[in-house]
């Protein structure tokens, strides 16, 4: 009789997580790939403490995970991102009289 191995669990960085959640890695990828712009890991973990980003739906020992649900809705209701204009065109020059 011919058993068959049991499947591997997925390792750390791997596609999709646990049950597939989302490694803070695995959501950054994410929204990079469907904004175009990177997040670094401080800044988003700046915006779940915030609230500013869903709350990990589970930590397994030290490592937040996210649903991908969670992660894709939170994508589609995110605002536009403000800050720093990208280029030296978008910044106005005020002239000094010199009366």
């Amino acid at each position: 009789m011919d058993s068959k191995p049991e499947p591997a669990a997925p390792e750390h960085g791997a596609e999709e997580g646990i049950r597939g959640l989302l490694t803070t890695k695995q959501v950054l990828e994410l929204v990079e790939q469907r904004s175009g712009r990177r997040i670094a890991p401080a800044t988003f973990r700046s915006y779940v403490s915030r609230g500013q980003a869903p709350a990990a739906a589970v930590r397994i020992g030290r490592e937040p995970l996210w649903q991908r649900s969670a992660i894709n809705a939170w994508l589609r209701e995110r605002q536009g991102t403000s800050g720093r204009p990208r280029s030296e065109s978008r910044r106005t020059t005020v002239k000094r009289r010199t009366d």
